[in-house]
């Protein structure tokens, strides 16, 4: 991948952002009504593998939150604009299959438990996916760009 033009960067970083956000959302609604097709038991939320499936989500969020700032900070050492922009595609990925885990796992157990109650962890870690959105912005913040390198990345 080519670090030539930032905004490119950001379109195709939005693109694998998305890609993985649908490919959970339909997952996720195939389950959400196959359960609904058959009877599905609500046997609540903090059941045995409800406390399991909100213990791994709530893992999987804050590793991706602790990998983001620990990534970030070692980023922002970084000399030149490529570096940090690949430095910022890799991070993002990683915090990505992170949120991803917890939301399959969200799902698989609601589906071999036949509870559809535990989807609620799914929205929650969709919730957690949609604030991990890729941004300029945010990119331009975390990784303490000088003012060269926000003119290349920040429009106007």
């Amino acid at each position: 991948m080519t670090t030539n033009n930032p905004a490119q960067f950001f379109k195709t970083l939005i693109i694998i952002y998305v890609a993985m956000l649908v490919g959970q959302l339909l997952f996720g609604g195939l389950i959400w009504w196959l359960l609904q097709q058959q009877e599905s038991k609500s046997a609540g939320i903090f059941s045995g593998s409800g406390l399991l499936v909100m213990l791994v989500v709530g893992c999987a969020a804050l590793i991706s939150l602790i990998l983001n700032r620990s990534r970030s900070e070692k980023g922002a050492d970084l000399k030149g604009l490529p570096q940090k922009l690949m430095h910022y595609r890799t991070t993002c990925i990683f915090r990505w299959a992170f949120l991803e885990m917890g939301n399959m796992v969200a799902i698989i157990f609601a589906f071999l438990d036949q509870n559809s109650t535990l989807l609620l962890f799914f929205a929650l870690g969709i919730g957690l996916f949609l604030l991990a959105r890729p941004s300029n912005v945010q990119f331009a913040e975390m990784y303490h760009l000088t003012p060269n390198e926000e003119q290349e990345i920040l429009p106007g």
